[in-house]
């Protein structure tokens, strides 16, 4: 696993099984800290009481959809530990939608859990960068190294599963 840009809460594996033991080893952990804490919520963990208390931030599984039996085991275990995943393609388990350019959703497969918003925010590719790197200069006060795209990005319809 590798930390990109010195940004130690972004985090990019070489492959989805790096992945997942990435996320069942913070599994683990976080587990441990509610059990030490005699806390089942991590919300109720994110206002620490004491200063050394350390604050679980969530963690986003962000792939193209693989094969579901290990995925779903890591998301059915963290989704009281603040573990979520964007799955990038049909998702045979959960809900799958699609998000158009312009934000505009459609259901493709599945039952929501939960109403399905009309329009999900998205963004260029440029802003999204732009926006990523003043949020790792705020995290981190490091500088951004001088960076442009190549060239002007292409903008396809989005197809995300979400496991719900």
């Amino acid at each position: 696993m590798t930390t990109a840009s010195s940004w130690p809460r972004l985090h990019i594996t070489d492959t989805l099984d790096d992945a997942l033991t990435t996320i069942e080893t913070q599994l683990l952990h976080r587990s441990r800290l509610l059990d030490e804490q005699a806390l089942t919520d991590p919300e109720k963990q994110q206002q620490p009481k004491a200063a050394e208390a350390e604050v679980l931030p969530p963690i986003v599984l962000i792939a193209q959809t693989p094969a579901a039996a290990r995925v779903k085991a890591v998301l059915a275990a963290g989704a009281s530990r603040q573990v979520f995943g964007v799955l990038l393609g049909e998702w045979h388990p959960g809900v799958t939608i699609e998000v158009a350019p312009d934000g505009q959703t459609t259901l493709i497969s599945g039952q929501p859990t939960e109403p399905l918003p009309p329009h999900l925010p998205v963004l260029e590719p440029t802003t999204a960068i732009q926006t990523l790197t003043t949020l790792r200069e705020a995290q981190t006060g490091e500088p951004p190294a001088t960076t442009s795209p190549a060239g002007p990005a292409t903008v396809i319809a989005l197809h995300a599963g979400v496991w719900i």
